[in-house]
């Protein structure tokens, strides 16, 4: 059977989608989903992609297609998934991990040298001792007819599973049994690292005047004294290829502006680390998924008890306040000083100074409302949310400056 009759691989990338949006995809990565253990000195290059080879054959069920003819229905057929797969960038600096090659020097090569990129991982492998954990999604990627997937990531066999799928479906049931239901689940992130689910209580609010009473929303002109309520939420962030844990942690949101206001110095972390796992295809026992999912749950069940409280949304309310008192004269110098500080490029720089501006407050708190706002504007997931991460960091290096003045 034609590799271009397969089905395409689903999406690896979903920015602030719903729960209906989200499930489908995450089935259709489950369904095409394979995991396999092999010997380093197996994993392979040619072309610059991922030679998997020895995988046993998949029952390809009947899809439809979309074809210049219309939509055509293609019948289910037998299929060996063995072949080359597409590296992630993720993959890439995995690679360069296990073998100590230079990422840099990795991602040089395949823009300009790839047979030179072959020549060196395949010598490293040549040389490789031990195993890894190989995570692969099957299926068509347009315009690259000679491949046979993606690789997701490459490795330790000691890796611990903590599915997409499986944690949406876990995180349902944990809040199903406190009385909260998937419309608190408002916003799912998901890039090649992370998935992000962001859940909102809107039932367990405070006012913060006090914060916001002179912020302007950049995205409706609506004002803090207009909509003042600040609403407690849990962020999870889980990781299928190895980049963070799986976490658990508190935030605020804006009623405003809908920012999302992350809680530093609580929440609750897993690191995926298991038991050895033995060479050929990795098939998941019920016990292991069972048990993932009893985590999730009782995670979830422990953050709603502690961090959904009108006490614990307070606290940190009162704590924010003193930010929201120190006025930032120099904004423009402030805001350099963050962005050397903590990275940030130009153009971001240069948006967060603009919203710093059209948002009105003028104080160190407007700073992190500024670093929150734009977040909303990113495209990529992981730098969304890394970026909003910081928006207290940021504040903070704000009041500083503001008291060198």
């Amino acid at each position: 059977m034609s590799i271009d009759l397969l089905p395409e691989v689903p999406a690896q990338a979903l920015r602030n989608v719903d729960l209906a949006a989200a499930v489908p995809v995450l089935k259709a990565r489950r369904a095409q989903k394979i995991d396999v253990v092999v010997p380093t000195s197996q994993v392979t290059s040619q072309g610059g992609n991922i030679l998997i080879q020895g995988l046993d054959s998949i029952q390809v069920p009947s899809h439809t297609r979309l074809t210049e003819d219309g939509v055509t229905t293609v019948p289910g057929f037998t299929y060996n998934p063995s072949g080359l797969y597409q590296p992630t960038s993720v993959v890439e600096q995995q690679i360069s991990g296990i073998h100590n090659i230079p990422v840099k020097y990795l991602r040089k090569l395949l823009a300009e040298d790839v047979e030179l990129f072959d020549i060196n991982v395949n010598r490293h492998a040549a040389r490789a001792t031990g195993s890894n954990l190989v995570r692969l999604i099957w299926g068509q990627i347009p315009g690259h007819l000679q491949t046979t997937g993606i690789v997701r990531a490459i490795l330790s066999d000691r890796y611990a599973i903590i599915d997409h799928l499986d944690t949406v479906l876990a995180v349902l049931s944990g809040l199903d049994e406190l009385g909260y239901g998937g419309e608190n689940i408002t916003r799912l992130d998901l890039s090649d690292r992370k998935l992000y689910i962001e859940i909102d209580a809107p039932q367990v609010a405070v006012h913060g005047r006090e914060l916001i009473q002179n912020y302007r929303s950049p995205f409706t002109g609506q004002t803090g004294a207009e909509l003042p309520l600040v609403h407690a939420g849990i962020k999870i962030v889980n990781s299928e290829i190895g980049h963070g844990a799986f976490e658990v942690k508190p935030f605020a949101r804006f009623e405003v502006c809908a920012n999302g206001a992350s809680i530093d110095g609580f929440g609750i972390r897993k690191v995926h680390v298991g038991k050895q796992l033995d060479t050929g295809e990795v098939r998941w026992s019920n016990d292991t998924l069972r048990a993932a999912n009893e985590l999730v749950r009782n995670q979830v069940k422990d953050a709603v008890g502690q961090f959904l409280s009108v006490d614990f949304l307070s606290a940190r309310v009162d704590e924010w306040r003193e930010l929201a008192g120190v006025e930032v004269p120099k904004a423009a110098e402030a805001i350099k000083v963050i962005a050397d500080e903590l990275s940030w490029t130009e153009d971001e720089s240069a948006a967060i100074l603009n919203k710093f501006i059209k948002g009105g407050n003028t104080s160190a708190f407007g700073v992190s409302q500024a670093v929150t706002a734009q977040a909303q504007d990113v495209v990529a997931a992981d730098r969304s949310h890394e970026l909003a991460e910081s928006h207290l960091r940021a504040a903070k290096i704000a009041a500083r400056e503001a008291q060198r003045v």
